[in-house]
C-alpha cells in the first residue's frame, strides 16, 4: 500500500514548458525546490528533533464502498508499522523493523517484502528521508514548469539505478509538494501511482498534508489524517508478527540493498 508519496506524468499534468538541460543547474534548481518545501513545513532542525511520530485517520476505498481506521508509526533511525481496520475485511498491516520489510492482510497473507517494495518501505521509515535525497536517488533533476492538477508547478524528477523512479510536483505559489507519479511495485507486479496532497495543516509546530488521494492503476485510495502526535513509540510496536517471524526463521531474512 503506498502510504507516502509516489508515476510517468498523467491525465492532469502537460509537458515542461521549461527545461534545463546542464546537468549540474538541474540538479541545483532541483535540490533548491526541496530545500524551500522543508522550510515551508518546518525547517530541518525542526523535522530532525521529530524521532518518532504517531499518525491517525482513515483509509477509504470509495468504488468499494470499503473505509476504516488506520494508525501509522515510525520511530528514527528506521523503523515504521501500518495498521488499517477495514470494516467487512479484516486488519492490514505492513511494517519494517530496520531489516525485514513485511506485509499481513487478508488478501494475500503473511509476506516478506523484497525488492523495489522493500526499498519503497525502506524510504517510508526513514523519518527524515526529505532531508537526505541523496541517499536513495542517484540522480535528482529539475524537469520546469508544468501544470498538476491545474496548479502551476515546479517538476523534480528523483531515479536510482534500480529503476525507481518518482516525479514530484512542487507549487510555484506555495512552495510546498502537492502531488507526485510514479510506478510502484506491487506483489502483482508494477502499476502506475498519482498521488495528489493537500490541506496542510500545522502539528506542534510542523506542516502536514492531511489528504492523500492516490490512483493505483484503476484504484482510488483516499488517506486522511486526523491527528500527528510525536510522543516516544514503544519499540514492541514495530516487533515482527509471529507469521512474519515464522516466515524469516524458515528462510534467509530479506534485507534492503
Amino acid at each position: 500500500l503506498a502510504l507516502l508519496i509516489g508515476a510517468p506524468a498523467l491525465a492532469g499534468s502537460t509537458l515542461p514548458v521549461t527545461v534545463q538541460t546542464d546537468e549540474d543547474e538541474s540538479r541545483a534548481k532541483a535540490l533548491e525546490i526541496m530545500d524551500r518545501f522543508i522550510e515551508k513545513i518546518g525547517g530541518e532542525e525542526l523535522i530532525r528533533s521529530r524521532t518518532n511520530m504517531t499518525q491517525t485517520g482513515t483509509f477509504a476505498l470509495p468504488a468499494a464502498g470499503l473505509s476504516g481506521d488506520m494508525v501509522v508509526y515510525a520511530k528514527a533511525p528506521n523503523l515504521l508499522a501500518l495498521q488499517i481496520d477495514l470494516a467487512g475485511v479484516g486488519q492490514i498491516r505492513t511494517g519494517y523493523n530496520g531489516q525485514v520489510g513485511w506485509s499481513n492482510n487478508p488478501f494475500e497473507g503473511a509476506t516478506l517484502m523484497e525488492d523495489q517494495q522493500l526499498r519503497d518501505v525502506q524510504l517510508q521509515a526513514d523519518l527524515f528521508n526529505a532531508l537526505t535525497p541523496e541517499k536513495y536517488y542517484d540522480t535528482i533533476s529539475y524537469e520546469g514548469e508544468s501544470t498538476f492538477n491545474g496548479e502551476k508547478v515546479h517538476v523534480v524528477k528523483l531515479a536510482d539505478d534500480e529503476n525507481s523512479d518518482v516525479t514530484r510536483y512542487y507549487s510555484v505559489e506555495s512552495g510546498l509538494l502537492i502531488g507526485s507519479t510514479s510506478v510502484q511495485a506491487g506483489n502483482f507486479g508494477e502499476v502506475e501511482v498519482k498521488s495528489t496532497v493537500s490541506d496542510y495543516k500545522d502539528f506542534d509546530g510542523m506542516l502536514f498534508a492531511t489528504k492523500n488521494t492516490q490512483s493505483i492503476g484503476p484504484q482510488v485510495i483516499e488517506i486522511t489524517f486526523e491527528n500527528v502526535t510525536f510522543d516516544e513509540v514503544d519499540d514492541d510496536v514495530f516487533a515482527l508478527p509471529p507469521a512474519i517471524q515464522a516466515l524469516v526463521d524458515a528462510q534467509e531474512p530479506v534485507t534492503a540493498p
